[in-house]
Protein backbone atom coordinates (compact mmCIF):
# COMPACT_ATOMS: atom_id res chain seq x y z
CA UNK A 1 0.00 0.00 0.00
CA UNK A 2 0.74 3.63 -0.79
CA UNK A 3 -0.17 6.78 1.29
CA UNK A 4 0.18 10.36 0.47
CA UNK A 5 0.25 12.65 2.69
CA UNK A 6 0.01 16.43 2.11
CA UNK A 7 0.75 19.07 4.72
CA UNK A 8 -1.86 21.17 3.42
CA UNK A 9 -5.06 20.74 0.17
CA UNK A 10 -4.77 24.47 -1.13
CA UNK A 11 -2.14 25.88 -2.07
CA UNK A 12 -1.55 29.42 -3.35
CA UNK A 13 -0.11 29.67 -6.69
CA UNK A 14 3.74 30.08 -6.77
CA UNK A 15 3.70 28.18 -3.66
CA UNK A 16 5.05 25.41 -2.58
CA UNK A 17 3.91 21.72 -2.46
CA UNK A 18 4.77 19.24 0.60
CA UNK A 19 4.02 15.75 1.99
CA UNK A 20 5.22 12.78 2.50
CA UNK A 21 4.83 8.94 0.65
CA UNK A 22 4.85 6.31 3.23
CA UNK A 23 5.34 2.75 1.89
CA UNK A 24 4.05 -0.01 3.13
CA UNK A 25 6.72 -1.96 5.02
CA UNK A 26 5.01 -5.91 4.02
CA UNK A 27 5.13 -5.03 0.51
CA UNK A 28 7.63 -6.29 -1.81
CA UNK A 29 8.20 -4.99 -5.42
CA UNK A 30 10.36 -2.76 -7.67
CA UNK A 31 13.19 -0.99 -5.87
CA UNK A 32 11.77 2.35 -7.05
CA UNK A 33 8.86 4.31 -7.16
CA UNK A 34 8.19 7.45 -9.44
CA UNK A 35 7.14 10.60 -7.53
CA UNK A 36 5.15 13.34 -9.63
CA UNK A 37 3.96 16.64 -9.28
CA UNK A 38 1.69 17.52 -12.17
CA UNK A 39 -1.49 19.33 -13.32
CA UNK A 40 -4.08 17.34 -15.67
CA UNK A 41 -7.08 18.74 -17.60
CA UNK A 42 -10.29 16.52 -18.40
CA UNK A 43 -13.53 17.17 -20.23
CA UNK A 44 -14.26 17.52 -23.63
CA UNK A 45 -11.75 16.71 -25.77
CA UNK A 46 -8.06 15.63 -25.53
CA UNK A 47 -6.26 15.22 -21.90
CA UNK A 48 -3.21 16.96 -21.15
CA UNK A 49 -1.04 16.63 -18.42
CA UNK A 50 1.83 18.79 -17.36
CA UNK A 51 4.46 17.54 -15.07
CA UNK A 52 6.51 19.97 -12.59
CA UNK A 53 8.55 17.77 -10.82
CA UNK A 54 9.37 14.00 -11.74
CA UNK A 55 11.95 12.08 -9.32
CA UNK A 56 12.77 8.55 -8.66
CA UNK A 57 12.47 7.43 -5.28
CA UNK A 58 13.16 4.20 -2.64
CA UNK A 59 10.28 1.80 -2.67
CA UNK A 60 10.50 1.65 0.97
CA UNK A 61 9.93 3.12 4.08
CA UNK A 62 8.83 7.38 3.97
CA UNK A 63 9.82 9.92 1.48
CA UNK A 64 9.43 13.33 2.53
CA UNK A 65 9.15 15.86 -0.82
CA UNK A 66 8.57 20.25 -1.70
CA UNK A 67 8.34 21.44 -4.61
CA UNK A 68 7.95 24.71 -5.83
CA UNK A 69 4.50 25.13 -7.99
CA UNK A 70 4.36 27.70 -10.55
CA UNK A 71 1.54 30.51 -11.13
CA UNK A 72 -0.55 28.70 -13.44
CA UNK A 73 -3.04 26.99 -14.41
CA UNK A 74 -5.04 27.62 -11.21
CA UNK A 75 -7.42 24.43 -10.52
CA UNK A 76 -10.88 24.96 -11.95
CA UNK A 77 -13.90 23.09 -12.53
CA UNK A 78 -16.36 24.31 -15.58
CA UNK A 79 -18.95 22.81 -17.46
CA UNK A 80 -16.80 21.74 -20.54
CA UNK A 81 -13.32 21.67 -18.56
CA UNK A 82 -11.85 20.58 -15.47
CA UNK A 83 -8.10 21.29 -14.65
CA UNK A 84 -7.07 19.70 -11.76
CA UNK A 85 -3.40 19.07 -9.55
CA UNK A 86 -1.93 15.79 -8.10
CA UNK A 87 0.91 14.47 -6.38
CA UNK A 88 1.14 11.29 -8.18
CA UNK A 89 3.08 8.11 -7.11
CA UNK A 90 3.70 4.49 -9.60
CA UNK A 91 5.13 1.86 -8.32
CA UNK A 92 4.99 -0.87 -11.16
CA UNK A 93 1.53 -0.87 -12.62
CA UNK A 94 -0.16 0.54 -9.13
CA UNK A 95 -0.67 4.39 -9.18
CA UNK A 96 -1.87 6.61 -6.12
CA UNK A 97 -3.08 10.60 -6.34
CA UNK A 98 -3.45 13.05 -3.64
CA UNK A 99 -5.16 15.73 -5.20
CA UNK A 100 -4.72 19.13 -3.85
CA UNK A 101 -6.08 22.85 -4.72
CA UNK A 102 -3.85 25.66 -6.61
CA UNK A 103 -5.83 29.15 -5.86
CA UNK A 104 -5.24 32.65 -6.91
CA UNK A 105 -2.81 34.80 -4.73
CA UNK A 106 -4.73 36.37 -2.29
Amino acid sequence: MISIELARATIEAGGVVEGRVVFDRGERGDATAELSILWETSGKGDTDIGVVHFAKIENRGEHRFKVQLPLLPLNYVGRILVIGWFVRVRRGDQTVDGPFTVVAIA
